[in-house]
């Protein structure tokens, strides 16, 4: 292989193979918090369904930022106010904690 074909390959390598390597490589048992909703928006009183897309979680805790709380894992919620409310999750794995916080708009 001449040298111009091997410094290709090794840049190849460089661009794709090492960073999925450092995206991939972290401990497998380290608990990773993370929600998803359908939207972002929502009208007063609509009920908000939370899918909890954790890794690794044994238990969580959700603060929907209206005074509320829950552990459920997948929680639904309606809000009673319109505005704008940072929810936030918090997932638990033997003393290893994560947490995600997501804006929901509330309107009218």
């Amino acid at each position: 292989m001449n040298k111009t074909k091997l410094f290709l390959l090794l840049a190849l390598c460089s661009l794709f193979v090492m960073p999925s390597c450092i995206i991939n490589c972290e401990d497998d048992d380290d608990v990773s918090a993370f929600f998803t909703t359908d939207y972002n928006e929502y009208a007063v009183g609509e009920t908000v369904y939370f899918d909890n897309r954790s890794h690794h979680a044994d238990n969580c805790w959700w603060d929907f930022d209206d005074g509320y709380t829950s552990d459920r894992y997948n929680p639904e919620h309606y809000f009673s106010e319109p505005g704008t409310y940072l929810v936030r999750l918090k997932a638990y794995n033997d003393g290893d904690v994560d947490e995600y916080t997501k804006k929901i708009y509330i309107h009218k």
